[in-house]
């Protein structure tokens, strides 16, 4: 990860009992860059940056936020 990269998201699945609401979804935001996230209903899009903000626990893949995985803090 360059020092440019904020954000480094890879092959990310966040599941509710047996349904995948994100199922490998990736993405890369770097400084200075606007990104906007499309879908369609229900597609997943606030539960993916959930899972980016650490506020949903993600399955699966990676999430690197300024260097650090998220996916290892705690809530509090």
């Amino acid at each position: 990860m360059t020092n440019d990269v904020l954000i480094d998201a890879r092959d990310v699945t966040v599941r509710f009992d047996t349904r995948a609401a994100v199922s490998g979804a990736s993405l890369q935001v770097r400084r200075g860059e606007l990104v906007g996230v499309v879908g369609a209903s229900a597609a997943g899009k606030s539960v993916l940056l959930k899972a980016l903000c650490g506020l949903e626990a993600a399955d699966a893949g990676t999430i690197m936020v300024g260097g650090v995985d998220v996916r290892g803090c705690s809530r509090s």
